[in-house]
């Protein structure tokens, strides 16, 4: 039996290796013209459609690249919603159906960035 497999960030780069993967699946690429992960009520809906998840990869993420001094506040925000908040909402709406199920796997990709500090990588 197949599963239900659901990637964001998975129609390019990473996100769609991680995609290819799963083939044999029913595989849900999300990105970001199909689900504004920082918005709760897109997420929401998205997954109210998408009905129950076997697999969630939480693989949005974006970066930009700058000193501190001259990474705005603007730019932390705007990745600390895709990168952390993006995966608290998509984990959360896939939740409650995998432990009613008994059964289910989240895995949330990080950048190597998370472990060793690197040069113009604020956040």
């Amino acid at each position: 039996m197949s599963r239900v497999v659901v990637v964001t960030g998975g129609t390019r780069g990473i996100g769609r290796a991680v995609v290819e993967r799963f083939a044999g699946d029913r595989v849900i690429a999300l990105g970001s013209a199909d689900c504004d992960v920082t918005d709760e009520a897109a997420v929401a809906a998205t997954f109210e459609r998408i009905g129950p998840v076997d697999v969630l990869v939480n693989n949005a993420g974006i970066s930009s690249s700058a000193p501190l001094a001259r990474t705005t506040l603007d730019d932390w925000r705007s990745q600390m919603d895709v990168n952390a908040t993006g995966a608290f909402l998509c984990t959360r709406a896939v939740l409650p159906g995998m432990l009613e199920r008994g059964t289910g796997r989240v895995v949330t990709i990080a950048s190597t960035a998370g472990r060793a500090g690197a040069r113009y990588t604020a956040a």
